[in-house]
């Protein structure tokens, strides 16, 4: 019997093997990344390192922006530490829950905390860790507030003949009521309470702002993201400036000139130390705190007369705080924060915290939690960003902040970068799904991630000056309305325009920082209520607040004279003074 072999095909004429060919490509294609490589290209910065070989970007964050050679006692940031304790690390629960310094080691609600962060901390700035900081008991005015209403609430429900309205049970009503003009203790016996419990602390932060360094190291918590590390003193800062505009108020009701304007300063040294601070949230905390300021030297203006003596001071005073290159600095921390992110991408703890608090139905987080269920290469999403930072690096444009002219130009060109990503990631257009169906492969799905994480939190730079450009403004016509009264006194009347200050009181006008190129709107008002002085003030219990016999104000954004009008919560409104 005879019979015929059948040819055995060659095994690379197999469909097996090209099977198991495309098998394997797909999986190296679609899910293996390759091991990160530390470059400038990948990783932004390439040292310090951590102990498993990442960069270690707070490491580098301090080693650039904290100056450890500085003495500790120039460090005013350091004192308060030593004086408030926990209160400026923004752990107000820890007074709350355990009560007395002593019981901060032993108790499980704090141990940990107090062993692995606060005697870290204390060890960086030369604080003994065991000595109960000065004013640790002492409460913030809301905190304080809110647990004083709640017993005259509670003692009013006791009494129906007494009424208690809204703005006397909630603080931040409260807060406003206070800061929008004069007052005096009586009026307030829980307030006026709380000013004399803690006007040393604001006396001694006082002291401490006016120290040449406002630095803190931080402690650098095991899983943390770099925001969260640097960002957690920025609220305690930020409730001392409110808690000395409420003084500030409350000094003006009683005629306290001198001691309301150091007040000022106080505020517009911690806005000078915020400006220049890391990030763009310190500096627009710092430019809100100097926008405080400037409306506190109104409201004194306005119902106080001070003499020449004072006003003469008041400008040296303002003198001496430096001008600002602040948005280059804290827009390459900036840069650090999402290189972080990338090169954290295996960190899903990381990412929860990025992730708190974000709208689920958004594009970008739906998409960026989309992919972190894949695998990714950080190799490409680091290279992608640095493409992508260098259409707008400002490594060679520190003159950005001094031409307003060129910042608005540069901004615009920031937003329509930041815009042309956005609009990737827009669920009501198809672009979005096609980049949806870009995302079976590696590379395609990494550099998506570096787009979606840049167009989610690179920070909105035309927004950022347009804030400084307000803060310069402020500051400037702070100084101009000054002037205008030092004229006043000794003239008898406002100057007809601005040029009649030069050159007794300024060399020359300044500039509008909106357009870079006008001057600011002067324009004097109809005969008003002359201003109440002192003497007054204090035997008048509410005294009718009058208007300065005049108007100042930049043409703000939109570089148009709108007569000196607020137009809402637009960012195209004049800024008056």
């Amino acid at each position: 019997m005879t019979g015929t072999l059948k040819e055995t095909k060659k095994w690379y004429r197999r469909k097996r093997f090209w099977l198991v060919v495309i098998l394997v490509l797909l999986v190296y294609f679609c899910f293996v990344p390759s091991r990160l490589r530390i470059s400038p290209e990948t990783t932004g910065i390439t040292e310090p390192l951590t102990a498993d070989g990442r960069v270690d970007y707070f490491a580098a964050f301090e080693e650039t922006y904290i100056d450890k050679l500085s003495p500790p006692e120039d460090n005013g940031q350091r004192l308060i530490i030593a004086a408030i304790g926990p209160r400026v690390l923004e752990q107000p629960f820890l007074a709350d829950s355990v009560g007395a310094w002593e019981n901060m080691q032993t108790h499980e609600d704090s141990k940990k905390w107090f062993n692995n962060y606060w005697i870290p901390l204390c060890e960086h700035l030369y604080i003994d860790p065991y000595k109960k900081p000065m004013f640790y008991e002492k409460l913030s005015f809301h905190s304080y507030m809110y647990k004083y209403l709640k017993e005259q609430k509670k003692a009013a429900g006791e009494n129906d003949n007494k009424k208690i309205t809204d703005t006397e049970t909630d603080p931040e009503k409260l807060y406003k009521k206070l800061t929008a003009g004069i007052w005096k203790k009586e009026d307030h016996p829980g307030v006026g309470k709380w000013l004399d419990d803690y006007s040393e602390v604001l006396d001694y932060f006082g002291m401490c702002v006016r120290k040449p360094n406002f630095a803190c190291w931080r402690i650098h918590p095991p899983d943390g993201n770099l925001t969260a590390i640097i960002l957690p003193d920025v609220q305690a800062t930020r409730e001392f400036a409110r808690s000395l505009n409420i003084r500030i108020c409350e000094r003006l009701g009683r005629g306290d000139i001198d001691g309301a304007w150091h007040d000022i300063m106080t505020m517009k040294y911690l806005a000078r130390h915020l400006v220049n601070g890391e990030t763009l949230v310190t500096n627009l905390v710092g430019i809100s705190i100097s926008y405080t300021a400037a409306n506190a030297t109104k409201l004194l203006l306005i119902h106080c007369r001070p003499n020449e003596k004072q006003l003469a001071k008041f400008i040296s005073d303002l003198n001496t705080l430096p001008k600002y290159d602040p948005l280059v600095s804290s827009l390459n921390i900036e840069r650090l924060v999402l290189l972080q992110a990338i090169t954290s991408c295996k960190n899903k703890k990381y990412f929860e915290s990025l992730f708190d608090g974000m709208d689920t139905n958004n594009a970008h987080t739906w998409m960026l939690k989309l992919i972190l269920r894949f695998p990714f290469d950080a190799n490409i999403a680091g290279k992608h960003l640095t493409k992508i930072y260098k259409e707008f690096d400002l490594q060679d444009k520190k003159h950005i902040a001094s031409n307003p002219v060129f910042r608005r130009k540069y901004g615009e060109q920031h937003e329509k970068i930041i815009q042309k990503y956005h609009d990737k990631f827009n669920l009501d257009e198809m672009k979005f799904m096609k980049q949806f169906y870009r995302m079976p492969l590696i590379r395609t799905r990494s550099e998506l991630f570096a787009e979606c994480i840049f167009s989610y939190w690179a920070p909105a730079i035309s927004s950022a000056f347009i804030a400084f450009d307000r803060y310069e403004a402020l500051n400037e016509m702070q100084r101009l309305a000054i002037n205008l009264e030092r004229y006043k006194l000794a003239n008898g009347k406002y100057p007809d325009k601005l040029d009649d200050l030069v050159p007794k009181y300024i060399d020359i006008v300044p500039i509008d920082p909106c357009t870079g190129r006008s001057t600011f709107v002067y324009k004097l008002n109809a005969p008003a209520k002359e201003t109440i002085d002192a003497k007054q003030i204090a035997e008048t219990k509410t005294p009718e607040p009058p208007n300065l016999n005049y108007i100042l104000y930049s043409l703000g954004p939109n570089r148009k004279d709108d007569n000196g009008t607020q137009l809402g919560k637009s960012k195209d409104f004049d800024i008056v003074f």
